[in-house]
């Protein structure tokens, strides 16, 4: 029998994301704190209304920082009421459709690989539009990623994570 070492590395690292989000439930985010938090909207026991799941048919990237409310930490998943263009909406991640987590407060990510096999996965940028706004698009070409960064503050979730082949 093979022993299956990514699953396990995976479930270490779901553990430390459960364990960070429980101390988020219990304490909030540190001041200048926020988390990236990527799954894959495919999953079949994520909840999360059919606009988002239609505009983002594989993988979303969320973000805790401003505006989330009711963080909500279960053995398995996690719900947090967050908001879609302006329109707030409880959503319900089992830790399992995790893709990455980042905390670039302090320079931390976690990538799991069990959700990231699939090549189609849209990559995502997020820009912060302000304090309260931030927005998701699909990620700029390279001509237009230096226009945008120019514009305002664009963070390519790609540069937070690892690339392991």
């Amino acid at each position: 029998m093979a022993i299956d070492y990514q699953s396990l590395i995976d479930e270490a690292m779901l553990a430390i994301v459960r364990k960070i989000l429980l101390d988020t439930q219990d304490n909030g985010l540190a001041e200048d704190q926020c988390f990236y938090i990527s799954f894959r909207t495919d999953y079949p026991e994520v909840i999360l209304s059919k606009q988002v799941r239609q505009r983002y048919p594989k993988e979303i990237t969320i973000v805790l920082q401003y505006q989330y409310k009711n963080l909500q930490v279960l053995e398995d998943r996690f719900s947090v009421n967050i908001a879609f263009n302006s329109i707030p909406e409880t959503i319900e991640i089992p830790f399992s459709a995790l893709t990455g987590f980042v905390d670039p407060s302090v320079n931390f990510s976690l990538q799991f690989r069990k959700n990231n096999d699939n090549e189609d996965v849209v990559d995502t940028v997020i820009e912060k539009e302000s304090k309260d706004s931030i927005r998701m698009k699909p990620k700029a070409t390279s001509t237009t990623k230096k226009a945008d960064k120019k514009a305002g503050e664009v963070i390519a979730i790609d540069k937070f994570r690892k690339k392991i082949k």
